[in-house]
């Protein structure tokens, strides 16, 4: 094999392998697998010591502990069970609950607009209940059109963030 090949294909497992070991350390660490080490007295702070514990006025870095790669893909076949089962309180869940809370507010306003019982001083039940008002239901569609509208839009958008969030942990 030619020289330059042969350090081209090892310069480029270097590179692999530098890769894999630092998604595994960032894996290690996100996963709460670390040892902590404080900066030594009389060291200025640097980014290599970058977290400060209040508790001990110090400075320190998270080193990952050492795992073989057979523990290394044990840890992660229970980390992806882990991630399914967890529910997070996400950008996903407060589109969904803002695109029914729209669908909702707008029905029912809806149906109070459409009622003619929204006045400029607020809600008038008594005639609603008296039967002297007529149900429009024009004024009824104004209000549900773009309230659905608006609500589908906040949960496709929602749809669509929970699917890419998918993709990208696959």
């Amino acid at each position: 094999m030619h020289e330059r090949v042969k350090a081209y294909i090892d310069n480029q497992k270097r590179i692999a392998e530098e890769q894999k070991n630092k998604k595994k350390a960032e894996k290690l660490v996100d996963l709460g697998l670390f040892d902590v080490v404080y900066k030594p007295e009389g060291e200025n702070a640097s980014l290599e010591y970058c977290i400060f514990d209040a508790e001990k006025q110090n400075y320190y870095k998270m080193i990952p502990i050492e795992v073989t790669d057979e523990e290394y893909n044990e840890i992660l076949k229970y980390e992806v069970v882990q991630e399914k089962n967890t529910k997070n309180f996400s950008i996903v869940s407060v589109l969904g609950f803002f695109g029914w809370l729209f669908i909702c507010i707008g029905f029912f306003y809806g149906i109070f607009a459409g009622a003619g019982v929204v006045a400029a001083s607020g809600f008038i039940l008594d005639e609603v209940f008296s039967g002297s008002v007529a149900f429009s239901l024009g004024v009824a569609i104004s209000i549900w059109a773009p309230s659905l509208l608006y609500g589908s839009l906040l949960l496709g958008f929602a749809k669509i963030i929970d699917l890419l969030q998918e993709i990208k942990n696959k």
